[in-house]
């Protein structure tokens, strides 16, 4: 369930990951400048640390503009947790689970990194292509789309594609087992795509 990696624009990380979970359940492409002014137009946070958190104020306003003639329907806020990486109430990983197993739904995370590299951001990767963070609290959220629950080197976990290109990762993509997820996933949403 993977498609065209975006290359994002400046701070458009909701809007791409939402435009990816669309063309990953389409398989219709939504092009990038579409993204970019859509998320200009309806992320009051555009160019600052928290666009990441905006998923659910990009996803509500793909009902009155649709992205390559689809919107975002049904969406529940399945994970959550503090800044120190503790889960709130009512929400666990296991929601997460069962939302990256249900074919008809859509997953977009919101990860904390750090700000420092091209696009002022630092993403620590090991060998492969985990996320690994080590044992540092990051001010910044990154929205992505999740793709898939994975087992990977003896590690359980989920594909997620960034919008950073080809080049970026393994092909775009990167794993983070479900540990580091716990820790270091601000807010988890899941979706119905529908044609508008």
């Amino acid at each position: 369930m993977t498609n065209k990696i975006h290359k994002q624009k400046g701070g458009t990380c909701a809007g791409t990951a939402v435009a990816n979970a669309i063309e990953a359940h389409t398989g219709v492409s939504v092009e990038e400048s579409f993204v970019t002014n859509f998320y200009k137009k309806h992320d009051p946070n555009y160019g600052t640390k928290y666009e990441g958190m905006h998923v659910p104020t990009i996803a509500r306003h793909t009902k009155e503009t649709p992205m390559a003639g689809y919107h975002v329907e049904d969406m529940e806020h399945i994970f959550s947790t503090t800044i120190r990486g503790k889960v709130k109430d009512g929400f666990r990983l296991i929601n997460v689970i069962h939302a990256l197993r249900d074919p008809d739904r859509a997953m977009v995370i919101n990860l904390r990194i750090h700000g420092s590299d091209e696009y002022g951001i630092k993403f620590p990767l090991d060998k492969d292509y985990f996320y690994e963070p080590g044992d540092r609290q990051f001010p910044y959220y990154h929205a992505m789309f999740a793709c898939a629950e994975v087992r990977r080197n003896g590690r359980h976990g989920v594909m997620v594609e960034n919008s950073w290109g080809h080049k970026w990762g393994l092909d775009g993509m990167f794993f983070i087992d479900f540990k580091t997820f716990h820790r270091y996933v601000g807010e988890a949403y899941s979706f119905k795509v529908v044609k508008a």
